[in-house]
């Protein structure tokens, strides 16, 4: 049985919620309390399984209380109980991780139906599925850094590193209206279903990626995350009146190729939304001897930015020693080969003077190769940064009120988004996204001085859909919130 606490500051609550059936739901009420600070007496004592308490009462408020009794123990389930229907507190209960917000007078049929619930979460808390378990990413701090980096800013040049014992996957989920709260109720009920080793918001949709053991079944974990996103669809349908559209994305061995990963699913996501509102898809995974040969790719690219010569000889020479162990014959090996130098070339998109893209590269010539490779990237890199400063600039000066991301200026000047960005670190200092920061933080400044505009329509004016958001990011720039900014 479920050991329930009751809190409430009037008797003939406590009295009429005791003359419930409670073992029909496999409950039972083992104390009551009649205000915040007795109450929390008891929940140290008692440990509840589930406590329902008022909203307000003496002592400690039924928010604190919440808040205190989930700081002690994550896995106690909080019901509240109010007679003040204003969504206020409903909304300040669901950001302490309350369960359920009950309007009084409550009935049979209400309490059945939201201990039902807390049940559910009890039983999800308690009883964590094996698969749950081993997706469950024990990161180190380190690699989460390295990965919100690279999904966020694109800085991969803090990134070249490798990791061969590891499956990287994402999912990229929307809200089908744009209203703050339905984007509050979506990110808030996905973070605590989902369970991905990093999440977080970019934009008009969220993030969510997972880490794991190359050990694992892809697919397997694929079709749960779909059934997971569709129960919670239709959980959050029935509850709170809010729908989103999700990608599930493939996979990738590698950190350093998690950004085209992300790119290719947003792309995905904008058709669907486009076409139908309210679909759960999932990109095909591709088969792993592609995967390992777009992971080197990927790595020697990046080596090409390297000033230690050592590190592009090491990682061509790992690229062949994997050619001569998975090739059948030397005409296999030489496609292999091959096949690596022009993805390169595709890499680096604008061809440097000099190379050729239909020169034949045999194993022999491929490090010869990379090294002219390198060489003519570097001098034209040198000619090219005063231009891209200038370009960069003037794109995010004529566009940061919309929602673009490196991807769309990529498509406009010709490059390929992972190069752009080591170009665009090297020649401004700062990363796409830092620089795109700056300019809409900036002009936000210039509107709370120059207007009268709401700090809501100047939030959509520079490009940020979330006012909380917006807010967010203003104060952690300027120390202060835009409306004491502008009275300052």
């Amino acid at each position: 049985m479920y050991r329930i606490l009751l809190v409430d500051d009037e008797p003939v609550v406590i009295q009429g919620m005791k003359k419930f059936p409670w073992q029909e739901l496999d409950c039972s009420i083992i104390g009551t309390a009649s205000d915040g600070l007795e109450a929390w007496e008891q929940v140290c004592s008692l440990s509840p399984d589930i406590v329902i308490t008022d909203i307000r009462m003496p002592g400690i408020d039924g928010l604190e209380f919440s808040r205190k009794i989930l700081e002690l123990n994550e896995n106690i389930v909080v019901l509240v109980l109010t007679g003040y229907t204003d969504f206020t507190y409903a909304r300040e209960a669901l950001k302490n991780e309350v369960v359920d917000y009950l309007v009084k007078p409550v009935g049979f049929a209400a309490l059945k139906e939201a201990l039902n619930r807390a049940v559910a979460r009890l039983k999800e808390k308690k009883n964590i599925d094996v698969l749950e378990d081993r997706v469950r990413s024990m990161i180190p701090i380190v690699q989460k850094h390295r990965l919100t980096a690279l999904l966020r800013d694109y800085d991969v040049e803090e990134l070249d590193s490798e990791d061969p014992e590891h499956f990287y996957m994402l999912c990229l989920v929307s809200p089908d209206n744009d209203s703050a709260l339905d984007s509050y109720v979506l990110e808030r009920e996905l973070q605590n279903k989902l369970n991905a080793s990093i999440s977080f918001r970019e934009y008009w949709y969220y993030v969510f990626v997972w880490m794991f053991p190359r050990t694992s079944e892809i697919s397997d974990f694929q079709k749960d995350l779909r059934l997971r996103l569709e129960n919670a669809q239709e959980d959050m349908k029935e509850r709170y009146d809010v729908s989103f559209s999700a990608v599930i994305s493939s996979f990738t061995v590698s950190m350093n190729t998690i950004s085209v990963l992300k790119e290719s699913a947003v792309n995905q996501l904008q058709l669907q939304i486009s076409a139908k509102r309210g679909a759960i898809s999932i990109q095909e995974n591709p088969p792993e001897n592609e995967i390992s040969m777009e992971k080197y790719r990927i790595e020697i690219f990046l080596s090409l930015a390297s000033t230690d010569p050592c590190i592009l000889e090491h990682r061509a020479e790992s690229f062949l020693s994997y050619c001569r162990e998975n090739s059948r014959d030397s005409s296999e090996m030489a496609s292999m080969v091959q096949s690596c130098w022009v993805g390169i070339l595709y890499l680096v998109h604008v061809k440097p003077d000099g190379i050729k893209v239909a020169e034949v590269v045999t194993e022999s010539s491929f490090l010869e190769n990379l090294i002219k490779l390198k060489v003519s990237i570097d001098d034209r890199d040198r000619s090219l940064q005063d231009d891209i400063d200038r370009t960069v600039k003037a794109y995010l000066n004529d566009h940061y009120s919309e929602d673009i991301s490196l991807l769309d200026l990529s498509e406009k000047m010709g490059y390929n988004p992972t190069y752009l960005s080591r170009l665009i670190s090297k020649s401004c200092g700062k990363t796409f996204m830092k620089m795109l920061i700056d300019v809409r933080l900036r002009k936000a400044k210039e509107l709370l001085v120059s207007t009268d505009k709401s700090v809501a329509a100047i939030s959509q004016e520079v490009g940020y859909r979330d006012v909380g958001y917006f807010i967010t990011a203003f104060r952690k720039r300027y120390g202060l919130a835009p409306a004491q900014y502008r009275v300052r």
